[in-house]
């Protein structure tokens, strides 16, 4: 009986043991396969963050890529602007230069710019004439009113050199 007991006990020993080795290996698996689950969510979430910045440069990568063009487009724009607005004034130069059928007409048209300032300047000269005979000449005027025409005549004489160098060197065509 001893014999059986001991035969019983080893058995239910060993079963136990076994038991308990099976529940320690179960939970050493489960231990690694939640480690290999852990560390597979790891690298996922790794690689999303990688992805995250890739797609972030290359959201900058384009934005710079697109400033870049606006800024070369701008200046291609500029500058077909100011080709268009030298186009525009060589065609006005060239207009300016046209013959109107030749002869009388073209002279007539030269000379229409000095006879305008002449006209005007002797038109000017006749009124500060008849001016002066009606007040009776600078003579008869109180100093404050000597100075304020004195001042008027300097700004005239100013105002019209200028308008009449901006205008006739203003106008005239480039060949450049």
């Amino acid at each position: 009986m001893l014999e059986i007991l001991s035969l019983l006990g080893s058995a239910t020993g060993g079963g136990l043991l076994g038991i308990v080795g099976n529940l320690l290996k179960g939970k050493a698996e489960i231990k690694g396969k939640k480690l290999d689950y852990e560390h597979e969510r790891d690298l996922r979430k790794l690689d999303m963050d990688e992805l995250k910045i890739e797609a972030s440069l290359k959201n900058q990568q384009i934005k710079l890529e697109n400033e870049g063009e606006l800024a070369l487009a701008n200046v291609e724009a500029d500058r077909a602007k100011d080709v268009a607005a030298s186009a525009l004034r060589q065609a006005s130069y060239n207009a300016d230069k046209a013959s109107y059928g030749g002869g009388i007409v073209d002279k007539i048209r030269g000379v229409m710019r000095p006879m305008i300032t002449v006209y005007l300047l002797v038109l000017m000269s006749y009124i500060a004439y008849q001016v002066d005979t009606i007040v009776g000449g600078v003579e008869e005027l109180h100093p404050e009113n000597i100075w304020g025409l004195y001042e008027n005549l300097i700004n005239s004489i100013v105002f019209l050199a200028t308008t009449a160098v901006t205008w006739w060197f203003g106008s005239r065509s480039t060949n450049k």
